[in-house]
């Protein structure tokens, strides 16, 4: 009769679960704070249901606060929280007489904090979803040109309103993210020589923000 292999079972299973937290991939930590109550945050906290919950942790805080407090806002967040943050990012937009929306940029980098912002409005970054603009659009006009552009995608009239839930799924659906992603980048190209972000118009940063959302492991390399 053939002899059993002795094997301590026990050790075996504690072996197997090691291996299995070895090759986990590692939680990221993503703290956002957008300047807007709804819009923002609604479109952001999207990704927690597009990806794995391993893979990153989304804290939209619709703080309503202008660009320098917002960023203070970030500061005091990044500093007290008992949990280090891999990637922290404010979301912005340049206001018509924000005067302080570059001293805003300058101060959030000095303090280890990435900028999302917007000239003029967070909604360019929908629009680049169908279309490359060049021109500068004023804020008040881009609520249409979604419109439009969904209208047409979905064969029935579209309303934007600034708080709207779904727009991430509909952006998915009918809009391009990957090409949103190179216009964004090929318009801030186009404003490279210029002196100040408030002449970057119409320009938005944040497809930087996405692509990290989109690839958050890339931040433990």
């Amino acid at each position: 009769m053939a002899r059993k292999p002795n094997i301590d079972l026990r050790r075996f299973e504690r072996k197997e679960s090691e291996r299995k937290v070895a090759t986990r991939e590692q939680r990221v930590y993503f703290l956002i704070v957008c300047e807007g109550k709804c819009t923002e945050p609604n479109y952001f906290n999207a990704f927690k249901r597009e990806l794995p919950p391993y893979t990153l942790h989304i804290e939209p805080i619709g703080a309503g606060k202008n660009t320098l407090s917002l960023v203070d806002h970030a500061i005091d967040l990044k500093s007290k929280s008992p949990k280090p943050y891999d990637s922290v990012w404010v979301v912005f937009d340049k206001d018509d007489f924000d005067k302080n929306f570059d001293n805003a940029i300058a101060k959030a980098e000095a303090n280890g904090i990435k900028c999302a912002w917007s000239n003029e409005a967070f909604e360019l970054w929908y629009i680049l979803h169908f279309k490359y603009v060049e021109t500068p659009i004023s804020r008040h006009k881009y609520g249409k040109h979604i419109e439009t552009h969904l209208s047409k995608h979905t064969g029935k009239k579209f309303h934007y309103t600034k708080n709207h839930s779904t727009m991430f799924e509909l952006l998915a659906q009918h809009g391009n993210q990957a090409q949103a992603i190179k216009w964004a980048k090929k318009l801030e190209k186009t404003h490279i020589h210029k002196k100040s972000f408030v002449e970057y118009n119409p320009s938005t940063r944040v497809y930087a923000l996405v692509e990290e959302l989109n690839n958050p492991q890339s931040l433990l390399s």
